[in-house]
Order: C-alpha cells, then sequence, then structure tokens
C-alpha cells in the first residue's frame, strides 16, 4: 500500500496491529477558546514510554483537516521509531511553521555509503578472492586429471 494519504495509510496499519483510529482534539476539551487558531489533533498509539504513559502522533495547525494530517505523520514516525515494520512515511509538512511536528535539522540514521575507495577496496579484495580461488581450483584440477591419465592406461593395458 503507498503513502499518498498520510491518514488512510495510519488507519490501515492501525487496523493491522488491531487497534483503532480515534483522532482527539484536547483544545475542545478546554472551556477557553484557543485565540491562536490554532487546532491540535493527537491519536493514541499502541505504545508507551518507558514510565507507561500512552505515546501519541500529535499536531497544530490552522485547520482540523491539516492537524489531523500532520497528526498522521508524526504518529507513522513514533510507529517507524518504534520499530514497528512498513510504517516509514514519505509525508514531510510542506509548511515552515510545522517545523516543531517534523524536525527536518535532525541527522538521519545513514547506510553504509560507498565512497571510491570503500569501492576499490572492495574491487581489491574480490580480485584478491577470485585469484585464491583459481590457484585452489587449478590445484585440484591436477590431481583429477592425473589420476583420469592412470585409469586411462589402466584401461589400455588390460
Amino acid at each position: 500500500m503507498g503513502h499518498g494519504d498520510p491518514v488512510k495509510y495510519l488507519k490501515s496499519v492501525l487496523r493491522d496491529l488491531g487497534h483503532e483510529y480515534r483522532p482527539e482534539h484536547p483544545d475542545s476539551d478546554q472551556e477557553e477558546e484557543d485565540t491562536s487558531g490554532q487546532v491540535t489533533v493527537r491519536i493514541e498509539l499502541p505504545l508507551a514510554d518507558e514510565s507507561g504513559n500512552t505515546i501519541y502522533g500529535m499536531a497544530r495547525a490552522s485547520s482540523l483537516a491539516e492537524a489531523e494530517r500532520l497528526a498522521c505523520v508524526d504518529a507513522l514516525k513514533e510507529l517507524d521509531h518504534h520499530g514497528y515494520p512498513d510504517t516509514q512515511s514519505k509525508h514531510q509538512p510542506h509548511n515552515d511553521d510545522d517545523d516543531d511536528f517534523y524536525d527536518q535539522t535532525k541527522p538521519t540514521p545513514q547506510s553504509d555509503v560507498e565512497t571510491f575507495d570503500t569501492l576499490t577496496q572492495k574491487l581489491l579484495t574480490t580480485n584478491e578472492d577470485i585469484g585464491r580461488a583459481q590457484a585452489e581450483l587449478d590445484t585440484l584440477r591436477q590431481p583429477s586429471d592425473v589420476g583420469e591419465e592412470t585409469a586411462d592406461d589402466e584401461l589400455d593395458a588390460y
């Protein structure tokens, strides 16, 4: 399944994990209105921190739909961070104001990057391995060639 829509994708992932998708709007629980015009959405995940507290995907945005979308992106990141398979989202917020929710300055784990030096070393090692294997093959062929000639000579002698 693709990652085109983070809301649909998170719903699918949570369903597969046996967890219900229930976006919450903690701002609506407050009696006083948020004067900033920002809406907060949080989504409970089947995860807990070291203290046993539930982990949520959370986001704030100027619209409910955008806050929910960003909360889903955050939730997918949390699931991925905690080792849940196939949850890595390729969705990144397009608004610089969203940096609180998706910090693009954090270093990402680097896979082994091949450089000219590492590739040259691998080539040398591989060529040495081929040379050793060829020498071993040549050594193995010599006794078998001699053995075959001896067998042929014995047949001819008979």
